[in-house]
């Protein structure tokens, strides 16, 4: 899968590393909420994970995690919550000014605003197409 490391530049130690999912995908964007407690990025799976970073034991983790005898994986940080975007389609997001909302752009002209809570529940809020899509005829 995708690994994200998150450094405290202060320190250059790594502070968390999260994981996005178990096949590789190309991220497109990364972002921190207001108050940086929180990070959402979108790949190129159509998917926007939205991760706890002042909390991390709120991401899900294996239930085999703490066995010394399995493989650094099974230890990994998972997204609290994975927000499938219509037709799969490759977007950009950041995190709305209402609290618990991420906004989703996509290539294919539509905006998104996702409602989301601690327990990894979204809901769509909004959802509008900015592109007409034409055969080129009048």
């Amino acid at each position: 899968g995708t690994l994200i490391r998150i450094f405290n530049t202060a320190t250059c130690l790594l502070e968390n590393e999260l994981r996005r999912g178990t096949g590789n995908a190309y991220i497109y964007c990364i972002n921190f909420s207001p108050e940086s407690s929180l990070l959402c990025l979108a790949s190129d799976h159509g998917t926007i994970h939205i991760f706890n970073i002042a909390d991390p034991k709120k991401n899900k983790q294996s239930s085999l995690a703490g066995a010394n005898f399995l493989p650094k994986y099974f230890n990994s940080r998972w997204s609290f919550m994975k927000i499938q975007i219509p037709n799969n389609c490759q977007c950009i997001c950041a995190f709305g000014n209402d609290s618990n909302t991420v906004i989703a752009v996509c290539g294919d002209g539509n905006y998104y605003k996702f409602h989301f809570n601690d327990k990894g529940e979204s809901n769509r809020e909004i959802s509008q197409n900015f592109l007409e899509m034409t055969d080129g005829g009048t």
